[in-house]
């Protein structure tokens, strides 16, 4: 399943033909995305929940194609809800920042549609709190800074003359660098940590997680 989609993706991307976005045209608009999971076994009931929101504004340098930059903001929740008696409940609560540039480029597909590719450098702050329901000294909260850089295709629907309403893939491919610093709640003990990432939207079952609706005004 996994090959056919990025078989078709590729496919769409090679596919030529004019968006009516003139040079020096501003691109504003913004995106919602969304995600909700839920699994259980004989030992546990879990749950995943995300949303985000992101602002953009761009110029078109050429027909066809924008820079810009945006903002976001996302924040996820996940519960651990042990079903054996004796065991934690614990929950990991994360709020994110972000700030970048991007590249765009629309092509054609038929009357009113578009596809177009994306790529994003983005630096991004962010704090997550790790609660444990019955060892509350074991708490801890951790503060996180880095950067990304991915590519994000997705489809337009021009539903008025001036409007785009668009489904977008956003980490179809990604790499991604933090740098962390931890902090237990009981002992206020510091540990600092990096990491370094490289994935795809298909990666761990995140598919839907990166699935985003968003809306774009040309002007």
């Amino acid at each position: 399943m996994t090959k056919i989609l990025f078989s078709f993706l590729v496919t769409l991307f090679a596919v030529t033909a004019n968006a009516q976005i003139n040079k020096g045209s501003v691109l504003l608009g913004g995106d919602v995305g969304f995600g909700d999971h839920k699994n259980s076994s004989n030992y546990s009931s879990n749950t995943y929940n995300t949303g985000s929101i992101s602002l953009s504004i761009g110029k078109a340098i050429k027909e066809n194609k924008v820079v810009g930059i945006s903002l976001g903001f996302s924040s996820a929740k996940q519960v651990y809800n042990p079903i054996t008696a004796g065991y934690d409940t614990t929950s990991q609560k994360t709020n994110r920042y972000n700030i970048g540039f991007f590249y765009r480029d629309y092509k054609k597909l038929a009357k009113d549609f578009y596809f177009f590719g994306q790529a994003n450098a983005v630096y991004s702050y962010s704090n997550q709190a790790y609660d444990y329901n019955i060892n509350k000294l074991n708490s801890y909260k951790v503060v996180e800074n880095g950067g990304a850089v991915s590519i994000a295709p997705g489809i337009a629907y021009k539903v008025f003359k001036k409007m785009f309403v668009e489904l977008s893939l956003n980490n179809l491919v990604y790499a991604s660098y933090s740098a962390s610093n931890t902090t237990y709640d009981a002992t206020d003990k510091k540990l600092k940590g990096h990491d370094f990432s490289i994935g795809t939207a298909f990666s761990n079952n995140t598919f839907l997680n990166n699935v985003g609706v968003g809306f774009r005004f040309i002007l």
